[in-house]
């Protein structure tokens, strides 16, 4: 993630936004990503961390062929992977809708867009709850363990 953000900036950040919207809201309009949009986006990267735990398989399946890539599954405790979530993402965007970010993300368009992104990505494993909802912890629970 710091690498979709620090090296491939703003464009890489809108990409992963709408393969995120493309793959989990139907009524968005975009087209879901498919091996040739996966492998342009990740032509200048040797690896990939968090990205493919938020677009799953089609990302799998789009280098499962390729003898030269090597997929690493690594599996956490379901309820520290979730504290971890809330006490990075979730502060996060608890704080956004708070002075001064709430101000940040209305006149900085790179804040709004990194903004946006990680309230995606955390909406995408809590069914669309915030970190506040006493339901997001089981809807995450279960994301993670499917």
């Amino acid at each position: 993630m710091l690498e979709l953000v620090s090296i491939g900036g703003l464009s890489h950040m809108n990409i992963f936004i709408n393969a995120l919207l493309a793959k989990y809201d139907k009524f968005s309009g975009i087209k879901k990503y498919g091996p040739p949009e996966y492998k342009k986006w990740f032509a200048g990267y040797d690896a990939i961390v968090e990205i493919a735990s938020y677009l799953g398989i089609d990302v799998i399946e789009t280098y499962l062929q390729d003898p030269d890539v090597k997929f690493i599954l690594t599996e956490r405790d379901p309820d520290k992977w979730i504290q971890s979530m809330n006490s990075s993402i979730g502060e996060l965007i608890k704080d956004v809708d708070t002075f001064p970010l709430a101000v940040l993300k209305r006149f900085e368009y790179w804040a709004n867009r990194f903004f946006y992104l990680n309230q995606l990505m955390y909406w995408v494993f809590s069914n669309g709850k915030s970190p506040e909802d006493k339901n997001s912890h089981a809807d995450m629970r279960q994301n993670y363990i499917q």
